[in-house]
């Protein structure tokens, strides 16, 4: 179904490319509506993202989120933000190898947090 009166909001602001894909990740497993704003353009113009992590003519990457999300969002970011080390599994489920209790699986590289 089609919402005309869809209006998304700014609800953070990602300095570096790998901060903007991890925001990305978690906004993914929220399983919530989201625009980001410049990621596809931090290389395109000036010198590109450079020592602030970012690229000073296009500004930081940003991510917007429906008006309605907004709220429970802020709240839950940071929570979605901290992995719980208890719950990484002893065997990655992608390819069977020991994790060592990791967040990253040490051989496949899949993200078990």
């Amino acid at each position: 179904m089609f919402q005309k009166d869809v209006k998304f909001v700014p609800l953070l602001t990602a300095w570096s490319i790998t901060e903007a894909l991890r925001v990305r990740m978690l906004l993914d497993r929220a399983r919530v509506h989201y625009l980001v704003k410049n990621e596809g353009v931090q290389n395109l113009i000036g010198g590109g993202a450079g020592l602030g992590g970012y690229n000073p003519a296009t500004g930081p990457i940003e991510f917007h989120v429906l008006e309605s999300d907004k709220a429970w969002l802020e709240e839950a970011m940071e929570d979605l933000f901290n992995v719980h080390l208890e719950g990484i599994p002893e065997i990655c489920p992608a390819c069977e190898a020991r994790t060592q209790h990791k967040v990253d699986c040490p051989s496949c590289g899949l993200f078990l947090g």
